[in-house]
């Protein structure tokens, strides 16, 4: 495609990489009442955006 494949994949999995980060570090917090209920919020905000 033109793009060189070490640059093109970097910039691919830049946004996985850092969703899977904010969802470690929410993981690490869940211990705390309003992390978890944080959590639960953007969990049911995701799949209410999926169902669109």
């Amino acid at each position: 495609s033109g793009h060189e494949l070490e640059t093109h994949a970097l910039a691919t999995l830049e946004p996985v990489v850092y969703d899977l980060f904010l969802v470690e570090t929410l993981l690490e917090l869940v211990r705390y009442n309003k992390t978890l209920q944080f959590l639960t919020i953007i969990i049911d905000s995701v799949l209410n955006e999926g169902d669109k």
